[in-house]
């Protein structure tokens, strides 16, 4: 992939999500591919054939579940 093929964006993490990760150990570089990860696919899912309404559900089911499991102590 070119250089010129990626735009760099901040995003922001909750203040509750880094301090849950921290406590479970989690690496800070695998917190970010996994917001990363989570923000292509609903980036994805909101270009897909779906509705928007749908697309933005399924990102938000895709969130949910990660955090749920975040908080599980999971990996």
């Amino acid at each position: 992939m070119k250089e010129s093929e990626v735009t760099v964006v901040e995003v922001p993490l909750p203040k509750e999500v880094v301090e849950l990760a921290k406590a479970r150990g989690v690496d800070p570089k695998e917190l970010t591919e996994a917001a990363k990860k989570l923000l292509i696919l609903e980036i994805v899912a909101m270009e897909s054939k779906l509705s928007m309404r749908d697309a933005l559900e399924l990102g938000k089911e895709v969130t949910r579940k990660a955090w749920e499991k975040l908080k599980r102590g999971e990996s």
